[in-house]
């Protein structure tokens, strides 16, 4: 029976509509190895600014302010970033754009959840709240409701940054605190309030200090004590730090191998590692192929179907040799699970055959079906597409693009699998 009928919120693409149903599925493959983090909060000093503020949040509301938790967190965001960009010209993070355009204007500044004074056009969507929350969460950093630092999380607060403060001749983060409970307080970044921007700025700089490597890699890395893979994230992560002296590297078919293969010598007889590697290549060579000729279909409004399947031979000739349909059908079980249907899973694997065997109006066809299934599924106005008289009526264009060229077909690599996020997180912090 199926289990899995919801895309994981850790996963949402801000914007993207998924015409085929394809989240669901890289979602579903890349949570057997990284369980906790998300390729849109792999920011590890982000992290520390989620959680702090979080606990100012918290001591704002025993203080007796009425802003609530979110106006708090959104005012300490902008401090943060601020204390940043003022003391390192090379900083990056959510917002930077806004907060240097409002630094060139002068060094007061003021901190507010309204609209005018956020530092993104959404700051509770596209900022830390909306961002990192939800993977701080899974990485037992944050729990409870209303949310708040978990044990571990106040441990490094108290032990690593509080003090920071005080080395400022602060107590604590009560200056912070008191600052932030202000509804719309103005700052001066580079007068009154310079020495308390500087304690910021120290607590966020970009070197870790030894608690916070210990911790950040047993939670964020090997995904804390509820590791929902098993100690997969662990093994993946070992492995990992082998590529990053190469300044080159990426997630490809080839590298996925290699890795697969350096799993089976590094593991032996636990082969579950190198299995999961093999299952994740094997996924992207379908559906990350099915999601580039799908946006090349919405740019053919009014094309003859035989036309596009021309188009389609002349670009791969006789069949995709990257497709291996009996490795497809190895993990058929799994695209049944991810997208919660039996129907659909046959239609990925009817998909690499008739990829590999260049029955190109049958892959126009199946791509067609498997939107229409996905948009009666959500309930949604209808497909994107649809042949008519023999020609694609495309009815929503989306993202367009090109075919891969054959040539590329053994480099494509599509769809994240939060792969990536884990090794920015392990750069970030380091080797050791």
């Amino acid at each position: 029976m199926p289990f899995l009928t919801d895309i994981d919120s850790r996963a949402a693409v801000k914007g993207s509509r998924d015409p085929l149903g394809i989240q669901s599925i890289w979602t579903y493959f890349g949570r057997k190895l990284v369980g906790n983090l998300t390729y849109a909060a792999s920011s590890v000093r982000d992290y520390t600014v989620t959680i702090l503020g979080y606990h100012f949040a918290r001591q704002a509301a025993d203080a007796g302010c009425t802003d609530g938790d979110l106006a708090v967190f959104l005012k300490w965001e902008q401090l943060a970033a601020y204390a940043r960009a003022l003391t390192d010209r090379n900083a990056t993070f959510r917002g930077i754009e806004r907060v240097r355009k409002t630094l060139d204007e002068g060094s007061a500044v003021r901190l507010s959840a309204d609209r005018a004074w956020q530092i993104l056009a959404n700051q509770k969507i596209y900022g830390l709240w909306g961002l990192y929350t939800v993977p701080a969460t899974a990485s037992s950093l944050l729990e409870g409701e209303p949310t708040r630092p978990t044990p571990t999380a106040m441990e490094l607060i108290e032990k690593e940054y509080l003090p920071i403060f005080g080395k400022h001749g602060f107590k604590g983060g009560d200056a912070v605190v008191k600052l932030l409970s202000n509804k719309s307080p103005t700052i001066a970044l580079e007068g009154s309030n310079a020495t308390l921007v500087r304690a910021v700025a120290e607590i966020l700089k970009t070197t870790f200090r030894d608690l916070e490597r210990e911790t950040f890699m047993a939670y964020l890395v090997h995904g804390g004590p509820g590791d929902p893979t098993n100690g997969l994230q662990k093994q993946f992560a070992e492995l990992i730090r082998s590529t990053l002296d190469d300044e080159q590297f990426e997630f490809t078919p080839s590298t996925m191998r290699r890795l697969a293969e350096e799993a089976r010598r590094a593991y032996g007889p636990d082969m579950r590692l190198s299995e999961w590697l093999e299952r994740i290549r094997v996924c992207d060579s379908i559906v990350g192929l099915s999601s580039r000729t799908f946006a090349f279909l919405l740019s053919r409004d009014s094309t003859p179907l035989r036309e596009v399947a021309a188009a389609m031979r002349d670009r791969w000739q006789g069949g995709v040799p990257t497709i291996d349909v009996e490795a497809v059908k190895e993990i058929k079980p799994e695209l049944e699970a991810a997208s919660a249907s039996s129907n659909s899973a046959g239609r990925w694997l009817e998909l690499a055959r008739c990829f590999l065997t260049g029955h190109y109006e049958d892959v126009v066809r199946l791509l067609i079906e498997q939107n229409r299934y996905v948009m009666n599924y959500r309930g949604g106005s209808g497909p994107w597409i649809s042949e008519e008289l023999g020609r694609l009526r495309v009815r929503v264009r989306d993202e367009t693009g090109e075919l891969p060229s054959r040539s590329n077909l053994k480099s494509l690599w599509v769809f994240p699998y939060f792969l990536g996020a884990l090794r920015s997180v392990i750069q970030q912090l380091g080797a050791g």
